[in-house]
């Protein structure tokens, strides 16, 4: 089970059934509000929306400050907001969108994988143990390598290490892309495979192959959305013009509510609530923009490794089956 951080909702991690019941308990409210302090997206805002606070005091005094009081019209804030508000739907969405792809991307790799290893199963182990299991295992860092190379962090020798033989380590770490070494590696073993007469012999040879170098083919398209997901941000222009345009339009908040004749109190409040919604906004997009530091990778890559594992040796073992004693009525006297 994997369960939640700093007590509250995250993305970082797997859900499960407790995580999905906590989530959707009508206690949330009150668990959100008491939270609140150790939100990371509150936090990452401070500074910014006690600037606009400040600046809200300082021209709800600023007859007394500067002498001059610091005032205007509604109007000009009003045409504006419709602007404000498209754009930071639009940079939202964009966002999301990135985020909605990684994780599609990063769970296709399960799911190619796990196919992977029930076809090495049923069709390479019975003849080729040895080359079954190494295929499966380079499979298995297939995300480690990927991961290690969309966070930053270079190769991920420890996975390597622990799945894989010390040659193989260091034929692919010495490699500009570690992951999509491994595929090749996998595709160089497949190719080997296929010159064996014991597999090759096999009914429906060729069709199983074809599934093998199809989900390796999959797997390379994985790495490629992933490396292009990393590379290419939502256009920084468009971020440019919803930050001056964010900024400007609170900086003339204050200066609205003050033309309204409202009290110091409300002013102050308003603007710190006003700051905290519209940049708590375009602080979650900038969070999702970038979505592998937020994906549960680690998880995804530990379920990865397991999911293959459990096909290629299943524990316990499977039990054989009795070709030529096995019927339907067999099976409905023994339920």
């Amino acid at each position: 089970a994997y369960y939640v951080a700093h007590g509250g909702s995250t993305y970082s991690v797997l859900w499960n059934t407790d995580e999905w019941n906590r989530h959707m308990s009508a206690w949330r409210y009150l668990r959100h509000v008491v939270s609140w302090p150790i939100s990371s997206t509150a936090r990452a805002i401070v500074p910014i929306v006690g600037t606009f606070t400040a600046w809200a005091a300082l021209v709800c005094f600023s007859d007394k400050v500067l002498g001059v009081p610091l005032t205007m019209a509604m109007a000009p804030l009003t045409l504006v907001s419709s602007a404000l508000a498209l754009l930071l739907t639009l940079r939202t969405n964009a966002s999301l969108q990135r985020l909605t792809e990684a994780r599609a991307a990063w769970g296709a790799s399960v799911l190619y994988s796990r196919i992977f290893a029930g076809v090495l199963t049923t069709r390479v182990f019975p003849v080729n143990p040895s080359a079954a299991f190494l295929a499966a295992r380079l499979v298995s860092t297939v995300g480690w390598s990927l991961r290690a190379s969309t966070l930053g962090k270079g190769t991920d020798l420890e996975a390597l290490n622990a799945l894989l033989p010390s040659t193989e380590v260091a034929w692919i770490a010495a490699q500009r892309k570690p992951a999509l070494a491994t595929l090749d590696r996998i595709g160089h073993i497949l190719r080997t495979l296929a010159k064996d007469p014991a597999y090759s012999a096999l009914p429906l040879a060729a069709e199983s192959h074809r599934i093998l170098l199809e989900q390796i083919s999959n797997l390379d398209g994985v790495v490629g959305i992933c490396e292009r997901i990393l590379s290419s941000p939502v256009p920084p222009t468009y971020t440019l013009l919803t930050s001056r345009v964010l900024v400007l339009w609170l900086a003339c908040v204050p200066l609205a509510l003050r033309g309204m004749q409202l009290g110091a109190i409300t002013v102050i409040l308003g603007t710190f609530f006003t700051a905290y919604i519209m940049i708590g906004i375009d602080e979650i997009a900038i969070e999702i923009e970038e979505p592998m530091r937020l994906l549960p990778t680690n998880q995804i890559c530990n379920a990865l490794m397991l999911d293959v594992a459990s096909r290629l040796a299943p524990d316990p073992a499977m039990p054989p089956v009795k070709i030529g004693s096995f019927s339907h009525a067999e099976e409905v006297e023994e339920n």
